[in-house]
C-alpha cells in the first residue's frame, strides 16, 4: 500500500510514514533535574562560563586545543564556583540534584568556557560528549 523505494546502498525505504532511524538512541533524562533546567532557563552556565573566561582569560588563552583546556578546567572548581554563582543569582543549592546534573552541568561549563576561547572549534567536541546521538553513532562508525 505504501511506495517502495530502494536506495543506492540497497536499503529499502518505504513511504508514507516519515523517517524512522535503524537505530533508536533513548535520551536519559533522569540527568535533566529541577535544578539543571532553572540553571538553563536563567542562562546561568552560559552567563558563568562568560564571566570565568574573562575573568581567567590570561591562562585560557595559553590553550590551543581544547584537549589541554578541558585538562586544564578538570582541576578547577568549576562546580563549586558555579554552585555559588547560581545562589548569588537567586537559584537554591539542592545537594541531590546537582549530584545527579554533575556532569552536564560540568560538561556544558567546560564546552561555553571553550566556545568563549576557541571557538566553536572548542565548543563542540566537549558539548558533543554529552550527546547520547553523537556518542552512538561514533560508537557505530568505529565498529564498521
Amino acid at each position: 500500500d505504501s511506495l517502495k523505494y530502494t536506495t543506492p546502498g540497497g536499503k529499502t525505504v518505504y513511504g508514507g510514514g516519515g523517517i524512522m532511524p535503524d537505530i533508536f538512541v533513548p535520551v536519559d533524562t533522569s540527568l535533566y533535574t529541577n535544578y539543571y533546567m532553572q540553571v538553563r532557563n536563567k542562562g546561568l552556565l552560559y552567563r558563568f562560563a562568560l564571566k570565568y573566561a574573562d575573568k581567567n582569560r590570561g591562562n585560557l588563552d595559553q590553550f590551543k586545543d581544547y584537549r589541554e583546556m578541558v585538562e586544564y578546567l578538570d582541576n578547577q572548581d568549576l562546580l563549586g564556583q558555579f554552585i555559588t554563582f547560581a545562589e548569588e543569582n537567586g537559584l537554591k543549592e539542592s545537594n541531590e540534584e546537582i549530584i545527579l546534573s554533575q556532569h552536564v552541568l560540568l560538561v556544558s561549563m567546560k564546552a561555553f568556557i571553550a566556545r568563549f576561547i576557541l571557538d566553536n572549534e572548542g565548543y563542540y567536541p566537549i558539548i558533543h560528549q554529552i550527546d547520547p546521538t553523537i556518542q552512538k553513532s561514533l560508537e557505530i562508525f568505529a565498529q564498521k
